[in-house]
């Protein structure tokens, strides 16, 4: 699990970072956005993953040794475009450290 600790909220990814395992994306935000204009943008080793779209991404063999983060992209009408980044990566093991 990685947190992100800032004004607007907080990113966590949640699941194990196990191949074959699925991750997901939770918000915790300290106010109201609407999220059906947000954006989800996973990085594997800091590189952008253009594959990789939603708040799901299931871990392949491919991801193994790898270390996974997030990042949340939230329109908004009234503070504009908001980022929010999962914090410290977390690596892809075989099985469970």
């Amino acid at each position: 699990m990685s947190l992100n600790h800032s004004d607007t909220g907080v990113v966590i990814i949640k699941g194990r970072t196990v191949v074959g395992e699925t991750l997901s994306v939770e918000l915790i935000l300290n106010e109201y956005y609407d999220l059906k204009n947000s954006s989800y943008i996973w990085y594997i080793d800091g590189v952008e993953s253009k594959g990789i779209v939603g708040n799901y991404f299931t871990l392949d063999q491919a991801s193994l040794g790898k270390k996974i983060s997030v990042a949340v992209n939230i329109s908004t009408s009234n503070a504009g475009l908001i980022t929010l980044q999962s914090a410290q990566p977390s690596t892809v093991w075989a099985t469970d450290p």
